[in-house]
C-alpha cells in the first residue's frame, strides 16, 4: 500500500512526511493525532488512509524510512578502505552531525520513537533496533586494525562501548543545534568538539603508538 504513497510528487509526499514526524515527535504515538497530520500536509483524511491503512503503518514506514536515509547517507561518507577505527568514526559523526543539521524533523522524530514506551508499537521498534544495530556494528566494525589497540581491553567491548558513546555525542548535538542561532559559527565548533572527544577516546584504548 505505501507504493502508492511513493508514487506521489516529491512536494506533496514531504509535506506528508514532515507533518507526521512533527505531530509523532511532540505527542508520541498514543497522542499523535492523524487530523493535526493531515491540517498540517494540508490534505484530506480520506488519501492519507489511501497511502497508510492505519496511524500504525504510517508511523513504521517514516521509522523504517528515516533509518534507511540516515544509515545510507552515513555509509557513503565513510572510506572503508581506512583501516583506523577512530578515522571511520570521526567521517560518520561528521556525515550525522551535517544530516542533524539539514533535516532536523527526522532526527527529532527518531529520537522521540528512541523514547516510545507505546504497546502499540514498542514491539516492532525493539525488534527493528536490535536488528539495526547488529548490522551497523558489523559494517563499521568490518577490517579495522585490531591491532592498533590496548592488549589489555577485549576489543568488541572496546569497539561498542566507543560507538555508543558516539550515539551519545550525536543526541547532544541534536539538542545543540535546534537552539543555534548562527549555524555555521557553531556547527564547526561541534565538529571541533567532536574531534576533541576523538582524542580523548584514542588515548583511553589506542596504544601509544597508535596515538
Amino acid at each position: 500500500m505505501e507504493t502508492k504513497f511513493e508514487a506521489l510528487d516529491g512536494e506533496k509526499q514531504q509535506r506528508i512526511l514532515n507533518a507526521a514526524m512533527r505531530e509523532f515527535a511532540s505527542k508520541g504515538y498514543d497522542r499523535a493525532s492523524t487530523n493535526r497530520i493531515v491540517e498540517g500536509a494540508c490534505i484530506a483524511k480520506g488519501l492519507l488512509f489511501h497511502y497508510f491503512k492505519n496511524k500504525k503503518r504510517l508511523y513504521l514506514y517514516l521509522y523504517d524510512r528515516g533509518m534507511r536515509l540516515i544509515t545510507e547517507e552515513v555509509f557513503r561518507g565513510v572510506d572503508f578502505s581506512q583501516r583506523d577505527f577512530f578515522a571511520r568514526l570521526t567521517q560518520a559523526e561528521r556525515v550525522k552531525v551535517d544530516l542533524i543539521r539539514r533535516s532536523p524533523d527526522i532526527f527529532d522524530f527518531l529520537k522521540a520513537a528512541y523514547l516510545e514506551e507505546s504497546d502499540a508499537v514498542r514491539k516492532e521498534l525493539d525488534e527493528r533496533n536490535q536488528g539495526q544495530l547488529a548490522l551497523n556494528f558489523q559494517r563499521v566494525f568490518e577490517g579495522v586494525d585490531m591491532a592498533a589497540f590496548r592488549e589489555d581491553l577485549d576489543p568488541a567491548l572496546v569497539l561498542k562501548t566507543i560507538a555508543w558513546a558516539y550515539e551519545g555525542f550525536a543526541g547532544s548535538y541534536m539538542e545543540r543545534i535546534r537552539r543555534m542561532e548562527t549555524l555555521d559559527q557553531d556547527y564547526e565548533a561541534l565538529l571541533r568538539e567532536a574531534d576533541q572527544y576523538t582524542e580523548f577516546l584514542k588515548k583511553c584504548f589506542y596504544r601509544r603508538e597508535n596515538e
